[in-house]
């Protein structure tokens, strides 16, 4: 077992002899890619031109940046911040029907099964997978956002992030296919890396993430959009 903010979390099972040691690593092929252990990342990947992700299809996106392939999102995980743990909703939410700018669906409240999908196992802390610590996710209409810091599996050895980023695409690419009965690859091959610096930077890209969805006017304000997931809002909320 490991311990994150004083909360005991299993180890992640890895069946890769792969690892990223404290040497910094380059690789390229359209887009530089950059891997150092123990390093946070900020990371973008896209669907395939002409493809619009759905409600349903944005909280699957979500679930798997939060649980894995972990279908029933055991471990430890918390709601966002900004919701009610009943509801999934903000409390200026209630009673409000909000409607998704892209698709025109109504997403009050909407998750996997039209409930809040973070609303899961609310004693615990962060987010499920012990693979990776996800600090902060948003899903949109034609793209996905995440800041994360992969797991230190043994001293000195980290999670690729190319492990990861396979792992997130290809379980999302399987269960929207099939939910569309389509074939084919639904993800752009390459996703946008970037080795987060300090403090700074970090705190720079976790305001881009959080206010991803009203920038791009799909909401009026972050608590109306329900396919994000900060964890820094949720350790606030438990305070």
């Amino acid at each position: 077992m490991e311990k994150s903010n004083g909360v005991n979390r299993p180890l992640p099972t890895v069946t890769s002899t792969e690892f990223i040691g404290p040497d910094l690593s380059i690789s390229r092929r359209n887009l530089p890619h950059w891997q150092l252990g123990g390093s946070t990342y900020f990371v973008t990947f896209r669907v395939k031109e002409g493809i619009i992700l759905s409600p349903e299809e944005r909280a699957m996106v979500l679930q798997a940046c939060l649980y894995g392939n972990n279908d029933t999102g055991e471990g430890a995980c918390a709601t966002n911040g900004t919701k009610d743990n009943e509801t999934g909703m903000g409390a200026t939410d209630r009673g409000k029907t909000r409607k998704d700018r892209e698709t025109g669906e109504d997403i009050t409240g909407r998750g996997k099964t039209g409930e809040d999908i973070t609303d899961r196992g609310k004693t615990g802390e962060g987010a499920c997978s012990t693979r990776w610590r996800l600090h902060a996710a948003i899903a949109m209409p034609d793209h996905v956002h995440l800041l994360l810091t992969p797991a230190e599996v043994q001293s000195g050895r980290w999670i690729p992030l190319s492990q990861i980023m396979q792992g997130i695409k290809g379980t999302t690419s399987h269960r929207i296919n099939k939910r569309r009965g389509r074939a084919g690859p639904l993800w752009q091959d390459e996703s946008y890396d970037r080795i987060i610096r300090d403090e700074e930077e970090f705190n720079s890209k976790l305001k881009y993430i959080c206010g991803n969805a009203v920038k791009t006017d799909l909401v009026d304000d972050e608590p109306s959009y329900p396919f994000f997931w900060c964890e820094a809002a949720m350790n606030r909320n438990r305070v």
